[in-house]
């Protein structure tokens, strides 16, 4: 998490953590004089109080311990839930704990005090399933970096076939903390209860369908350490509301904002149209189309401007007034063989411009002209983002967040690698993630919807990252809700009709004052 200032006032955005920044963030907290035992013991309350929350029938609990910090919440938790009432059962893979912190052997002998049933993990494989209300996976942490072998695999298997819920602590054992794809056999989690802050890989899927719901719950560790140990926000409505454009009440059409789409060829021009119909919804005060085919005006608040010749495209954008461009949209329906008169009209100005589609055509010549332009918002698919970096698509689904962050540095600008879950890069190292979003927006023109909606919102930011950020994380609530009335029949037009209903539904219909 991160506190911004809005208006003199603070609040706190979310944040999501390696592996390697929690180890930081724990080392540091305790270094400021936090004990690690009071850490561990917050934790495995949490925990305890997360699941009597989530499951308040519950009768009785199996927790599987490990013998790292993780087995340790899971210790403290069982003596919790034991002082709650109810019947817990532990199962541990190693009754010495001879290599475990101190820590926990404290919380193991701790949770013994409290007669708690112990048993050695062999009896939970050769034995029957245990009976229970819930099972807790405590094995493993947010350390591990190579797939489960062994004993630990078998018992992950052996508690996917239960039909009872079962709640990870931290994180589902077998998935690794920063990786979008688990590294083998994993748990199958009913729910996930993160600790301190949400992991990387809970945002990432195909990882992210491991951990079921998921809450994050605090252990006491400074706002402050965890402020200083992430540079990876997590798109929030909370965050798409402190970042979206405002409206003077004294504006007007120009000060709202005007965007010019630069596309639309024959075969696609309902691409540029879809593009230019959401930047209007999204809040421009004033859309053009500089299109081959720019239809007809069944939409009369769209300017339409007809290519004279694909040879001189630069300076007929160069002659449309600049008061009509406040932010550039270039490549929804543009012919892939006219992607060599982009570095022409990035060359123009420095005007905030989005790269989509047709334009996103790998080669030298693009890669300079961005680098020299320095205010581009890229929005590769999985698909371009693999010709952009002639990398495989598989390379790009394992690392997306390395992917986008090696895009935006060579390109020097925003990136914004479109999927399931989406990442926003910086060329200065700052990511964010935006998760929301409904299958089906798998259909075509939805990327059109996002090329004008960022355009809308590039038009009057003054941080394009920021504003790429909360544009992508709104268009995913509004496919949510698009998709919740029309379920996977929805088309891109159903996302530009419900912009103004999400942007109601979120709030953010007030003024700037």
């Amino acid at each position: 998490m991160r506190t911004t200032n809005t208006g003199g006032k603070l609040k706190l955005l979310m944040k999501l953590y390696t592996g390697q920044d929690m180890k930081m963030v724990d080392k540091k907290a305790i270094e400021a004089g936090i004990p690690s035992i009071v850490l561990m013991e917050n934790a495995g309350r949490s925990i305890a109080d997360d699941l009597l929350k989530r499951w308040p029938t519950t009768k009785n609990v199996v927790i599987l311990c490990g013998n790292g910090n993780n087995g340790g919440d899971g210790y403290v938790a069982a003596r919790h839930l034991k002082e709650s009432g109810l019947d817990v059962t532990i199962f541990e893979t190693d009754n010495k704990l001879t290599n475990a912190s101190k820590d926990t052997q404290a919380a193991r002998t701790s949770a013994r005090a409290h007669r708690i049933p112990f048993r050695n993990i062999a009896a939970f494989l050769s034995g029957p399933m245990p009976s229970t209300d819930v099972f807790v996976d405590s094995l493993l942490g947010s350390g591990l970096s190579r797939p489960l072998e062994g004993q630990l695999a078998e018992i992950v298997i052996r508690i996917n076939t239960t039909d009872q819920p079962v709640l990870s602590v931290d994180i589902p054992t077998g998935v690794g903390a920063d990786q979008a794809q688990p590294l083998g056999v994993h748990v199958r989690a009913t729910r996930t209860v993160q600790l301190a802050g949400a992991k990387l890989a809970s945002a990432l899927f195909p990882a992210r369908a491991a951990f079921g719901e998921i809450s994050t719950v605090p252990i006491g560790i400074p706002n402050d350490v965890l402020h200083r140990y992430s540079t990876t926000d997590l798109v929030t409505r909370q965050y798409i509301q402190d970042n979206a454009p405002r409206r003077l009440r004294s504006g007007h059409k120009y000060s709202a904002g005007t965007v010019l789409v630069i596309g639309g060829s024959t075969q696609y021009s309902g691409a540029a149209e879809l593009a230019a119909r959401s930047a209007l919804r999204a809040g421009s005060g004033l859309v053009s189309v500089l299109a081959e085919d720019p239809q007809a005006a069944t939409w009369p608040d769209i300017i339409r401007y007809k290519w004279k010749s694909s040879k001189v495209l630069a300076q007929q954008v160069a002659s449309i007034k600049n008061a009509q461009s406040h932010a550039r949209v270039i490549g929804p329906g543009l012919d892939s063989k006219l992607a060599n008169q982009v570095p022409s009209i990035l060359a123009l100005d420095k005007t905030p411009t989005v790269l989509d589609a047709g334009a996103l055509q790998p080669g030298h010549e693009l890669s300079k002209a961005t680098k020299r332009h320095g205010a581009c918002v890229l929005t590769p698919h999985l698909g371009e983002a693999s010709f952009l970096l002639g990398s495989d698509i598989s390379e790009i689904i394992d690392d997306p967040v390395g992917a986008a962050s090696e895009m935006a540095k060579e390109y020097s600008a925003v990136l914004v690698l479109k999927g399931a879950t989406t990442v926003i890069a910086s060329p200065k190292e700052r990511i964010a993630i935006s998760t929301f979003g409904h299958p089906g927006m798998a259909t075509a023109g939805t990327g059109d919807v996002l090329a004008g909606l960022l355009g809308a919102w590039l038009a009057t930011s003054t941080d394009p990252f920021i504003s790429s950020s909360a544009a992508v994380g709104m268009h995913g609530i509004t496919g949510e809700i698009a998709g919740n009335e029309k379920g996977v029949g929805m088309i891109a037009s159903d996302l530009v009709e419900s912009l103004p209903t999400s942007r109601q539904k979120l709030r953010m219909i007030g003024f700037a004052r």
